[in-house]
């Protein structure tokens, strides 16, 4: 992780989810919700729920009906889903994203035609470069870029905003029917049933690696950071080529003085993984997170790094996250790796 463009690309992804924030409690005689269904049909459109709604977050139903978008395996763990789960109200309906190990989906969609400073940054120092990658031009642009003679390029547009501004392809339609809860893509159409989940998914292109590298993987993980991780099946999902499926996903977590520094963990595992080659357009950070995409021949493997303050800790709601005095035993760490194979 040595390129400086890389550190221009802070608060692209994580920043929001790591803030420690907490609803303001509703006036006295408000009318609240706790069903999300009812809470969007009242309020119609809101970017994330306010004090108005008190039920569970991420409300179940928006983790089955991601659970059904990703067609996730059925031994998937739930908290998978749970941690990584955004959701707001559009036009009285629910809609919701899934931030897996580095999707925007509390960013609004950047349409300047402009490029950044992050992608001037990386096109001086890769001057003819053919694709500018996300970590410098923001995962939020709706443009492809690249350098020509140290300049950058405006490409084709490869997304587009929704009427919230928020990129359209990353979220899905949340919709209850008689019995289970169903996902579709958000250019679909759903028409509900009284006993089956109907889904429109991203395509499964991905599959698991043979399970002797997906422990190879393991053990090189477990001697480079010194923890133990678990191993299991998981949806994998890349978002720059908008493919799904499943891969091998390894998790470890702990503090701050089992890790060290996002710095730390991500060098030891890009080092420890022989045999792959890291791809920038997967680079990702900020104060809180970090990600790291790596390639083997038709392989892709995710590092996604991140840390949230430890719940009994008071930070300051109004404040960034660098303003909350914590020592490394306060900062809770999660670390996966996902790796999967087309």
């Amino acid at each position: 992780m040595k390129p400086q463009w890389v550190l221009i690309a802070l608060l692209l992804s994580l920043s929001l989810l790591a803030a420690c924030t907490t609803p303001p409690a509703p006036e006295t005689g408000a009318v609240t919700f706790d069903d999300p269904f009812a809470y969007c049909a009242a309020v119609g459109t809101i970017d994330a729920p306010d004090a108005r709604y008190t039920g569970a977050q991420p409300p179940a139903a928006v983790v089955a009906g991601l659970r059904a978008a990703f067609d996730a395996p059925a031994d998937a763990p739930a908290e998978f889903f749970e941690q990584g789960a955004v959701w707001r109200c559009a036009e009285g309906q629910v809609k919701a994203c899934f931030v897996g190990a580095n999707l925007p989906c509390q960013e609004k969609a950047d349409p300047s035609e402009t490029p950044n400073a992050g992608t001037i940054a990386f096109c001086q120092e890769n001057p003819n470069a053919e694709v500018a990658p996300a970590a410098a031009t923001g995962r939020a642009t709706l443009f492809t870029w690249s350098c020509v003679d140290g300049a950058p390029v405006r490409g084709e547009q490869v997304a587009q905003a929704d009427a919230q501004g928020f990129i359209a392809d990353f979220w899905y339609l949340i919709e209850p029917t008689a019995a289970v809860t169903a996902a579709v893509a958000p250019t679909a159409a759903l028409e509900p049933t009284a006993a089956a989940t109907v889904v429109v998914a991203p395509a499964g292109a991905f599959v698991p690696l043979p399970a002797d590298d997906c422990m190879a993987l393991k053990v090189a993980a477990e001697r480079a950071l010194g923890v133990p991780f678990t191993m299991a099946e998981a949806p994998f999902f890349d978002d720059l080529s908008q493919e799904g499926g499943s891969g091998c996903q390894l998790t470890a977590s702990g503090t701050g003085a089992d890790f060290g520094s996002l710095m730390t963990v991500g060098d030891a595992l890009s080092t420890a993984f022989v045999g792959w080659t890291e791809d920038m357009q997967h680079a990702a950070g900020g104060p809180t997170g970090m990600h790291i995409g790596m390639t083997r021949d038709d392989a892709l493997l995710l590092i996604s790094v991140r840390w949230t303050p430890d719940p009994a800790v008071n930070c300051p709601d109004d404040q960034p996250i660098s303003a909350c005095e914590l020592t490394p035993e306060q900062q809770l760490y999660t670390v996966v790796v996902q790796a999967a194979t087309r």
